[in-house]
């Protein structure tokens, strides 16, 4: 039967191999266009400050823009577009909705509870109670605390937008590369771990975050802002651009993102390689730039093989977590305290170290046999 020549109109001119890239590239032009609306949104239409009256007394709540909306934008905005996107490249089977509603499994169900209670600011309350304010600490005090007492002031101000952005960028992810890797180590561990509890990526793993690691914010942003006193549209901007991503890292798109992925923006593919399941392989790619992996040497390329991801400590997963939650931060405060008791212990308190006999060489050995041989000959 002759072919329908209707079919050969609709049939696209593209080559096959061309198809599946391009649907790619021009999913992340539409991520990146929703991003830049959003931050446009922000920083041009919606006010820095709102002032409320509340039974005859009035308050101020300040950069509005800055602290608020962009988890809003977020979560209304970008994380659906992440969706979307999963479903145009990967299909049903394979995206995280099919996790979340159709499999329902109990480390997406974690994911979710934790996403829940991040987007309603819950995760943030119990946070800075349980880091003891220290969260709350503000870049914008430190900043003019660093101006008024040292006269220091390295604001950008008078550079193009494009400068302060990059600058501030840098800065940020020199900061967080280093808060995140020494959440790798010793007491702080116990509460990083349940991020990395997770033994299936899905778009919500980004929210699977400890509320006592809220002291992150000190790092990660108080301290960058302090020292660069970023204007408030850069502050959004890059808060944006990050919170984004890090969703965007967690999905289960396997991209790599090229050169971008190996230097600037920490891609999935690579992000998926720091959750690895291995206790014999160093942890590596700490830094959503991953310039500073580059630098200080903890950059990792991803196997040619599938591998798993996860901890070997026993979570219980699923929608309840507070006991789960409770654990961590005990066992957080208990190795504090244990470290802080080796340290402040008298040194005649401290065990001599024991001498550990180290065994010889065979050939040290028959030479030794040798020559006791010779002697009693």
């Amino acid at each position: 039967m002759p072919a329908n020549p209707a079919s050969h109109a609709l049939a696209s001119p593209l080559p096959a191999w061309l198809r599946q890239p391009l649907a790619n590239a021009l999913s992340v032009v539409v991520f990146v266009i929703v991003l830049c609306v959003a931050w446009w949104l922000i920083d041009r239409v919606l006010p820095t400050h709102l002032a409320l009256s509340v039974f005859g007394r009035k308050f101020e709540v300040g950069r509005l823009g800055a602290t608020v909306l962009p988890m809003a934008v977020v979560g209304f905005l970008v994380v659906p577009a992440i969706f979307l996107l999963e479903l145009a490249v990967l299909g049903w089977n394979k995206s995280s909705l099919r996790i979340l509603v159709g499999l329902r499994t109990l480390s997406s169900r974690t994911d979710f509870s934790c996403s829940m209670l991040q987007q309603l600011h819950v995760f943030g309350i119990v946070g800075d109670v349980l880091t003891l304010g220290v969260s709350l600490v503000s870049g914008i005090w430190i900043n003019h605390w660093l101006k008024n007492t040292f006269g220091l002031d390295l604001s950008l101000r008078s550079f193009p937008v494009v400068v302060q952005f990059a600058s501030y960028y840098v800065l940020f992810g020199f900061f967080q590369y280093w808060s995140h890797r020494l959440q790798h180590h010793g007491w702080l561990w116990n509460m990083h771990r349940l991020h990395h509890s997770a033994d299936e990526f899905c778009v919500f793993t980004s929210d699977r975050v400890h509320p006592g690691e809220n002291y992150g914010r000190l790092i990660n942003t108080a301290l960058p802002l302090a020292i660069f006193g970023a204007p408030a549209g850069i502050v959004i901007g890059v808060k944006l651009f990050e919170r984004s991503s890090q969703y965007l890292r967690h999905s289960r798109l396997d991209w790599d993102f090229g050169w971008v992925g190996r230097y600037l923006v920490q891609s999935p593919a690579h992000h998926r390689l720091h959750h690895q399941l291995d206790a014999g392989v160093g942890h590596g790619n700490y830094g959503v730039m991953p310039l500073w992996d580059h630098v200080f040497g903890t950059w990792r390329e991803p196997p040619p093989h599938a591998y798993a991801i996860g901890v070997d400590h026993p979570y219980r997963n699923g929608l309840w977590i507070v006991p789960d939650l409770w654990r961590d931060y005990r066992d957080f405060w208990v190795d504090a305290a244990l470290g802080f008791g080796r340290i402040l212990r008298p040194p005649s308190d401290r065990p001599a170290p024991v001498a550990v006999a180290t065994p010889l060489a065979p050939d040290h050995v028959n030479a030794l046999v040798e020559a006791t041989s010779t002697q009693n000959g």
